[in-house]
């Protein structure tokens, strides 16, 4: 549900790997930290299965606001989580997913308050399931700082998402809609833009049909239409995007599964930016991709890569073409403990240029090393190092890294 994370999520296309709802399973999602519930309390005949879960962690940042080498404030902070995730059987067709927490984070330098951070998310999910029919309806509310892409800037922003996804299998024939909107509420200004210049809903539509032979196995032809609308229209344009390609879902082994799918998407703009016909990005096409394969080769350890290519709304400009690479694994060291680690690549370039001026482009490398130990069921404790190294052909270079120590725990 946060549109502006860099790593390309692919929708859902099939029943067994939709982004709508979390499946029942054995751990709970503590913030980003997977935990075996120390027990279910179930109540309504077990029916309904409800996990309590918590977080406190502490950690360093070297750079809080990616300001350019040199000029960095850096601070060490404390941070505490609460939350609840509920599942609930309605009957053996319907099920609804609740989740809910909320985060708060502090610097301890007081010339740092900007930092500091209350965030969190609820998100509702339900499903109805019969043969041939797979119906999944989401909805949330998030509030976060997540770095932007483009810039690097933690911007606190909140957003309300829905959707819905329809899936009907046939003998031989699959067909997906899936239909949603993203509004998303900017509480403070960046380098680039004011708060209420860059508010705005997304809205899109995506259809995939095509032919299945096996569980894992779908070929497909995709189309879809978005719409983006800025509340006000003081900065940047409104578009209309096309997007039309062919993907693949294909079993690789007794364990792995690669989801591929590539074309291109055209976007049409009421403008160019700034109103500036030099800019000359009233319209913009760009190749779209998005892969995702995942191994896990045993149990407690996977290897994981993610390529994307998308048009995103620009900071500079009307458009600004991102494309990537992570590369991401858990190796199971102990039985209770494992290395995880990521290494990712992204370059994101504006649609237009001004008069006299270049194109914006950023290049960002990202590395993350850290291991996990499950203390004893229900608690987890890790200890995580990230790197970023961002250099831009206009805004300033940065580099930031952040050690954390976090101690999570489920019920």
């Amino acid at each position: 549900m946060r549109i502006d994370r860099p790593v390309a999520l692919l929708v859902a296309i099939a029943c067994s790997s939709s982004l709508l709802t979390a499946e029942e399973g054995a751990s709970v999602l503590v913030k980003d930290l997977e935990v075996a519930p120390r027990a279910n309390l179930t109540v309504d005949d077990g029916t309904l299965r409800l996990n309590p879960k918590a977080m406190l962690g502490a950690g360093f940042n070297s750079n809080i606001f990616a300001e350019a080498d040199g000029a960095e404030n850096d601070d060490m902070y404390v941070r505490g989580l609460a939350g609840l995730l509920a599942n609930w059987r309605l009957d053996p067709h319907r099920s609804l997913t609740l989740n809910g927490e909320l985060e708060a984070l502090n610097y301890l330098d007081s010339d740092n308050d900007q930092g500091n951070l209350v965030d969190g998310l609820m998100t509702g999910d339900f499903r109805y399931y019969q043969t041939g029919t797979d119906v999944r309806v989401h909805g949330g509310y998030a509030r976060f700082d997540d770095p932007l892409i483009q810039s690097g800037e933690q911007i606190l922003r909140q957003n309300i998402d829905g959707a819905v996804q329809v899936t009907l299998q046939g003998t031989t024939v699959r067909s997906v809609l899936d239909v949603g909107a993203v509004a998303t509420d900017y509480l403070d200004d960046g380098i680039d833009f004011t708060e209420d210049s860059r508010d705005s809903t997304a809205y899109r539509a995506f259809g995939r049909v095509g032919w299945t032979s096996a569980r894992d196995t779908f070929y497909y032809a995709l189309l879809g239409v978005d719409f983006n609308d800025y509340w006000d229209n003081i900065q940047y344009n409104d578009s209309t995007g096309v997007t039309a390609g062919v993907g693949a879902q294909v079993r690789l082994g007794e364990r792995s599964v690669l989801t591929a799918e590539g074309g291109v998407t055209y976007r049409m703009y009421e403008d160019n930016f700034g109103g500036v016909a030099a800019n000359d990005d009233e319209e913009v096409y760009a190749p779209y991709v998005s892969v995702a394969a995942r191994w896990p080769w045993e149990s407690g350890s996977h290897a994981g890569l993610k390529l994307f290519s998308r048009v995103d709304e620009s900071l500079t400009a009307n458009a600004s073409w991102i494309y990537g690479l992570q590369v991401e694994g858990r190796y199971r060291l102990l039985a209770h403990s494992a290395l995880i680690g990521s290494v990712a690549g992204y370059h994101s370039e504006d649609s237009g240029e001004g008069p006299g001026t270049t194109a914006e482009e950023r290049d960002t490398l990202e590395a993350v090393l850290g291991v996990e130990h499950e203390i004893t069921k229900g608690l987890v404790g890790r200890l995580k190092g990230s790197y970023t190294d961002s250099s831009a052909e206009l805004s300033n270079d940065y580099s930031r890294y952040i050690i954390a120590v976090d101690f999570a725990v489920a019920y």
